[in-house]
């Protein structure tokens, strides 16, 4: 597929396509179920936003972890996955590069 892709006109050199594979024990998942954590999380943080007064310690903290955590990808990889897969496609995001077998 990528071969064919890279040699579309105006593509690249169709021997310029690298294969690559997942190492077996890459820690993967799917966007569905990660975005469903995601946002599990970031209600959870929204609910003590609420319950906590302005301008306090523990605020800033919870608005800087909601921050990072509103990106997918980040999120992600907070938890430790590798990669995930976007939903009823072959394409993934790998967010660990060394999860990756690269032939020469």
């Amino acid at each position: 597929m990528a071969e064919h892709w890279a040699g579309e006109p105006g593509g690249a050199d169709p021997g310029g396509v690298i294969r690559m594979a997942m190492h077996p024990d890459a820690l993967k998942t799917d966007l569905r179920s990660l975005t469903a954590k995601r946002d599990e999380e970031l209600e959870s943080i929204r609910a003590e936003l609420e319950r906590e007064p302005e301008k306090s310690a523990r605020r800033t903290e919870l608005e800087e972890r909601k921050n990072v955590l509103s990106d997918v990808g980040r999120y992600g990889a907070s938890l430790g996955y590798d990669a995930y897969r976007i939903n009823d496609s072959y394409a993934w995001v790998v967010l660990n590069r060394t999860a990756l077998i690269v032939e020469r």
